[in-house]
């Protein structure tokens, strides 16, 4: 199989990627230009949960996904949101905060929670059916 083959099927089945190795290369323990990881990426749309801080900071999003009826922690996005789509979502979920998390078990977090009606977009890794997100990157928030 050829190497767009392989990462098309890795994608297909929910993976993080894959590694690839120069044909001729020799194997080394030490870091180098041999090996490539060429990661899946993949896009989602999750519940937001909550507000995350940083001291007094707003830092991110706390994420929620459903699975089986039950309302799951799934990570925390930091990347991709500016200071102006951090004031857009501040007014956006300030009027939901609740003072009871969202999960039947939360995690202990520096968190204001909010009622999960607000749905984001999301690029991740770790394939489309993990709990948590790897490495997500906000995109928007889904109208």
């Amino acid at each position: 199989m050829d190497g767009p083959t392989v990462w098309a099927h890795a994608h297909k089945i929910n993976v993080e990627g894959i590694v690839s190795k120069v044909l001729n290369s020799p194997y080394r323990s030490v870091r180098g230009t041999d090996w490539i990881k060429t990661p899946c990426q993949y896009s989602d749309t999750l519940l937001v949960a909550g507000l995350a801080f940083d001291g007094a900071d707003f830092s991110g999003l706390y994420l929620a996904r459903r699975k089986n009826g039950a309302l799951l922690y799934a990570g925390e996005v930091k990347d991709g949101i500016t200071d102006e789509s951090a004031a857009d979502l501040r007014v956006l979920l300030e009027p939901l905060i609740t003072s009871k998390p969202p999960f039947s078990t939360a995690p202990k977090l520096n968190a204001k929670w909010v009622e999960p009606i607000v749905e984001v977009r999301i690029l991740h890794r770790g394939g489309l059916n993990s709990e948590r997100v790897r490495r997500p990157v906000f995109e928007s928030v889904v109208d």
